[in-house]
């Protein structure tokens, strides 16, 4: 049965039990932190917090993204980036987080896109160690339309995975993302593949995180085929409350 959790790039800006208060009594099963700014785990106290959590909620994370590049040319800056994740997924699993979500890397300036993805596999499998290690699945997700930016096609996502694998590595799909670069419908013909969703809507232009059907995603089409997958969906939204929207209108379809 699936589970329904909420994230929002703005709780960094909060304490973690505000936001745990702020969602109890909702239909929310978990919270995906963005563990970074208030959120870090890297302070011992947030770690005491999201895992002594009273509320029932499960937790999830999503992997700062400032600062850390896997895809780097650099191989000092590329090592320094995994180094960063893999101490993640240490804490990670300390909290007992059911996933962790990794954005993929970027091209570096003066780097082509082909040694760009060899470094990024080289990241990932090497991620997908530490993953194993420490008993937590991780997931690689597509992006939105960007430039310099890996991961925007679903081949790349599909592909990066197949290469690494790794049963702690699978793919995370950001429905919202994918509307912005026409590939929506690809991803989904290989559900199977997917074992983390993000849920978010926009006009196909540019990445808005707006409540679902506020843009222009087939939400009926959408839940058809969301509803066959066993995964943790997660609502991104802009605040708590479009979050309960979104909620409402894919539960309501």
């Amino acid at each position: 049965m699936s589970e329904y959790f909420y994230a929002s790039h703005t709780t960094i800006k909060k304490e973690p039990k505000e936001v745990l208060d702020r969602l109890e009594g909702t239909e929310f099963d978990g919270l995906e932190i963005l563990a970074d700014g208030k959120h870090s785990l890297r302070k011992e106290k947030n770690r005491s917090i999201f895992l002594d959590r009273d509320n029932g909620f499960s937790i999830s994370v999503h992997a700062p993204y400032r600062g850390i590049n896997l895809a780097s040319d650099n191989e000092k800056e590329r090592k320094n980036s995994v180094k960063k994740i893999e101490q993640l997924l240490k804490d990670s699993s300390e909290i007992r987080a059911k996933y962790v979500t990794i954005h993929p890397g970027t091209i570096s300036r003066n780097n082509g896109k082909e040694r760009a993805w060899k470094q990024n596999l080289k990241s990932f499998k090497e991620i997908a160690e530490a993953a194993e290690k420490n008993q937590i699945q991780v997931g690689v997700e597509n992006m939105p339309e960007m430039r310099s930016i890996l991961g925007k096609h679903y081949s790349e996502i599909f592909g990066l995975v197949d290469s690494v694998n790794n049963q702690y590595l699978n793919a995370v799909l950001d429905v919202g993302h994918a509307n912005t670069t026409g590939q929506l419908d690809n991803f989904l013909k290989e559900k199977q593949k997917i074992n983390h969703l993000h849920l978010h809507d926009n006009f196909g232009k540019r990445d808005q995180h707006l409540a679902m059907g506020e843009g222009n995603v087939e939400i009926s089409k959408l839940v058809k085929e969301i509803n066959q997958m066993d995964v943790i969906k997660v609502f991104e939204a802009r605040n708590v409350e479009e979050g309960i929207e979104s909620l409402q209108k894919i539960k309501n379809n």
